[in-house]
């Protein structure tokens, strides 16, 4: 549970904050950066909290539906997507993508379309708030508090979330639902304490800086195999992790996610997802903050009016095709 030390307090006025106005939340400023939000700090948050694993949330025939649903959406090109290679790069071609992200909250598509999955997400979010004690979805009287984005994930092989120490700057709490899971990898991991830990007995396979490792135990540790993970967000700020917090934390399978599961935890909590090797990941991933519901065609960074629309969106990316044909 959350300490004192922890708590998020709510302001009593409207604060219509952007992030673009602190581009740098990854630096030596962050603790004041989020303590200018009024946002977890995300060391405190990994320490302190833990993701919550919510079974069988949607049935596989429900699943399914969510699927064919945003296949449809993105076939038809209603929403914003965008295809990054094994680099994390933004990449015109479909043959160089081995991670696809469809905005599927584009022009208010998802709630329109699928009003009963937005509902169970909500839901799936304020069940672990209270059961946890994060008190973070409490008293929100305003009517504030909405869902930021909505995205449709398919990995393929070599497909991953590469920063070790990543999180959702900005957003409250995270819910993660598994639409497929990969025959191989593609396993989302979270930091937590080593007193913590729950190992695994299936092996976790992680693909770093060219170099793939298997733990036996299903745990990546931070520490001894620090050097085959890419702490990339947290050298890029100037910061790194301290010997003694390697040797405490390490980054830990969420075990069971399976079909139709959610897994919830605080936005600002370091997670990340290991190489999918064999097979391919889906899952829908929302995101909840303090802000209008959005309906910009990719993850707004502006509480305020965007003008990022799915027509502007695949008008870039056509320029980027273009752009390759020559």
């Amino acid at each position: 549970a959350v300490g004192a030390a922890f708590a998020w307090q709510r302001r009593d006025q409207v604060r219509p904050y952007n992030l673009a106005d602190n581009p740098q939340v990854r630096n030596p400023r962050e603790e004041a950066a989020c303590r200018e939000l009024n946002l977890p700090n995300p060391a405190a948050c990994s320490r302190e909290t833990r993701a919550v694993l919510l079974k069988g949330v949607f049935s596989r025939e429900e699943v399914d539906v969510i699927v064919r649903e945003a296949r449809a959406l993105r076939e038809r090109h209603l929403v914003g997507e965008i295809e990054r290679d094994e680099g994390e790069k933004s990449v015109a071609s479909a043959t160089d993508a081995v991670w696809r992200t469809a905005y599927l909250h584009t022009d208010g598509h998802f709630k329109r379309r699928m009003p009963a999955v937005r509902e169970r997400l909500l839901a799936a979010a304020r069940e672990a708030d209270a059961r946890e004690g994060w008190g973070l979805l409490q008293d929100d009287e305003r009517g504030a508090i909405n869902l930021r984005t909505v995205e449709f994930h398919e990995y393929w092989p070599g497909g991953r979330l590469k920063s070790a120490l990543h999180y959702d700057a900005g957003s409250l709490i995270t819910v993660d639902v598994m639409l497929q899971e990969a025959d191989d990898g593609g396993e989302l991991v979270t930091l937590e304490e080593e007193d913590d830990v729950l190992t695994t007995t299936a092996q976790a396979k992680l693909s770093a800086e060219g170099t793939e490792r298997t733990l036996t135990d299903g745990v990546v540790e931070v520490g001894s195999a620090s050097e085959a993970i890419a702490l990339s967000q947290c050298e890029a700020s100037g910061q790194s992790l301290g010997q003694e917090q390697q040797q405490r934390q390490r980054l830990v399978p969420v075990h069971g996610f399976g079909k139709g599961d959610a897994a919830v935890f605080i936005s600002h909590k370091y997670h990340n997802v290991t190489p999918v090797l064999k097979g391919k990941r889906m899952v829908l991933v929302a995101e909840l903050w303090d802000g209008p519901e959005k309906t910009c065609a990719h993850r707004c960074l502006c509480a305020g009016l965007c003008s990022h629309t799915a027509t502007r969106a695949h008008a870039e990316a056509a320029r980027k095709h273009l752009a390759i044909l020559g």
